[in-house]
């Protein structure tokens, strides 16, 4: 079906259509139409985070995508191509400022940095960065989450370069994901208990 239209499917980590788009990007804007028109339920991505939260009970008149995308360049183009019509994210910093979306702030958080409950630092209070940079720091990939990763690399967190200077001696016994530094907020809170 698809080369009778002149198109190509390219398998990656996203499907990617090749070709003249002219006439899929047609249908889309019918469909995204008939959508706002209260035809067919509006279509809806967030952030896996919140999933479970939008599903039970699950939002009228909405259809809740898969929610497993990861950084925001695939999400905005599902917004772009008309194959979603909103998107909850956490990730604020990392969208760009454009006419084409609207942007309505649901919440505002600060970062936290969070570690497993048998963590060496869990539980400690007045940590300095020195007492941080014994342990390796969950690494954040910067094309995916740009402003992100600027925040914490500035601060000296998930680079790769963190992770060869870290004092496995303070650590010992425990496996590198359970020693590991992450950033926490209140959606990945909710979604586990035990950081």
């Amino acid at each position: 079906m698809l080369h009778a239209f002149g198109l190509q499917l390219k398998r990656g980590h996203e499907l990617q259509l090749l070709g003249d788009l002219a006439l899929i990007r047609l249908q889309r804007l019918v469909h995204q139409q008939a959508r706002f028109l209260g035809h067919r339920p509006l279509r809806l991505e967030a952030t896996h985070y919140i999933r479970g939260q939008l599903q039970n009970p699950a939002i009228h008149g909405w259809t809740l995508g898969p929610c497993h995308h990861r950084g925001y360049g695939t999400l905005l183009g599902l917004l772009h191509e008309r194959i979603v019509d909103a998107w909850i994210t956490s990730d604020l910093q990392d969208l760009p400022e454009s006419p084409l979306y609207t942007v309505i702030p649901l919440w505002d958080w600060p970062g936290e940095l969070v570690v497993n409950p048998c963590h060496p630092l869990a539980g400690e209070r007045r940590l300095t960065l020195s007492d941080l940079s014994r342990f390796p720091s969950l690494i954040l990939p910067e094309h995916l989450y740009p402003g992100l990763a600027r925040v914490v690399h500035a601060k000296g967190f998930g680079q790769e370069s963190q992770l060869k200077r870290y004092d496995v001696g303070s650590w010992d016994g425990l496996t590198e994901d359970a020693a590991t530094i992450s950033y926490g907020s209140c959606l990945s809170l909710a979604a586990d208990a035990n950081l």
